[in-house]
Parts: structure tokens; C-alpha cells; sequence
């Protein structure tokens, strides 16, 4: 999967493109929310300065398409380190919202991660 690729590559820029130029991530942000591709890219860049990626893992459980617009669900499985503290793996689930662009393309139009909770 290009994300988990771009992640485990430390490729912001790469994370952005998979993005619709209006795409949003809702994001442990002071808004909840980041829009647009320089946001993200921004966004995604500081996350991944902040911690290193050992492993990442997205399992998709449903999609379904409706038109131009398609909905996927499913797992993520993250090993991360921040710092010198040893490597932590977080679990959770997520909704990604594609879009189908004028030249055929999906893109992400709206990415919401939600975790697993602690213990």
C-alpha cells in the first residue's frame, strides 16, 4: 500500500500526493482537522520527525463504492519509537474516504484514524 510505503520511507511529500488538493485528515490537531495538501504534507512531516516507523501494517475490512466516492474501512498496526524510549505497538481502526478525480485517479478526500484504547 502506497501510505504504509511512504511512511515506512519517512516520504511526507509522497503521503500528500496520495491526498485530493481539498483532502483532510481529522488529526490530533488544536482543529481536529488538517486540509490540503501543503497541511498535510506539513503535518505528516512533523509526525514523522517526531518518531520512527519500525513497522506498519493497514488491513482493509470492507470498501464500497458509490459513484465517484468510495469508503474503506479497516485495521492499522503501527510500531513506533519516539526518542530513546523502546518501541511501542499501537493498534487501531480507520475510514478513509476516496474521491475519483477528473483524470481517473483516487485520492484520500477524508482519512480519520481512530486508536485503539490504551490497555
Amino acid at each position: 500500500m502506497r501510505f504504509a510505503a511512504a511512511v515506512m520511507r519517512g516520504d511526507a511529500a509522497a503521503i500528500a500526493q496520495i491526498f485530493a488538493e481539498d483532502g483532510e485528515a481529522i488529526a490530533a490537531t488544536e482543529k481536529g482537522f488538517v486540509s490540503g495538501r501543503p497541511a498535510l504534507e506539513a503535518y505528516y512531516a512533523g509526525r514523522l520527525r517526531a518518531a520512527r516507523f519500525h513497522d506498519v501494517v493497514i488491513t482493509t475490512t470492507a470498501v464500497d463504492v458509490v459513484g465517484d466516492l468510495a469508503w474503506e474501512t479497516g485495521r492499522n498496526r503501527l510500531t513506533v519509537q519516539v526518542g530513546d524510549a523502546p518501541p511501542t505497538t499501537r493498534t487501531g481502526r480507520y475510514l478513509v474516504v476516496w474521491k475519483r478525480q477528473q483524470d481517473g485517479r483516487w485520492l484520500i478526500r477524508v482519512d480519520a484514524v481512530i486508536p485503539d484504547p490504551a490497555g
